[in-house]
């Protein structure tokens, strides 16, 4: 018996052993957290088609596009605080369920006025999604 099957983590699993079902979690983990990045950061790409759509500011239309990571950061703390009084299970579909109304929304947004506080939903709703 080689070194690595003797030795044995911290959850008593062999260091080195297969984990069922481990390179296809490793590859849904890797695309959601692509997702994730793209979803976080890719409508700052579309900043200046954008602001001449809403016909605003770059500086309102970017405040606009970020309060998303606003919601998130103040989610993402609250989450902190008060995450292991929360089922994960119950909390991931109720997160899930949430993120999907603003995110529906922000297709339909009628003013720019809309857009943020949408966004601001859309980020807030998504720190438990991932807990």
């Amino acid at each position: 018996m080689s070194q690595a099957a003797r030795t044995s983590n911290r959850h008593g699993r062999a260091v080195g052993a297969q984990v069922p079902g481990g390179a296809g979690q490793s590859l849904i983990i890797g695309v959601t957290a692509f997702l994730t990045v793209v979803d976080l950061f890719a409508a700052q790409a579309l900043l200046p088609s954008l602001v001449q759509h809403y016909q605003v500011s770059p500086a309102a239309m970017g405040l606009a596009v970020n309060a998303c990571t606003l919601g998130m950061a103040v989610a993402g703390f609250l989450v902190a605080l008060f995450g292991r009084t929360i089922d994960k299970r119950n909390g991931i579909i109720i997160s899930l369920v949430v993120l999907s109304l603003p995110t529906a929304a922000l297709g339909l947004p009628p003013a720019f006025p809309f857009l943020q506080p949408c966004a601001f939903c859309r980020g807030y709703a998504w720190p438990r999604r991932s807990a």
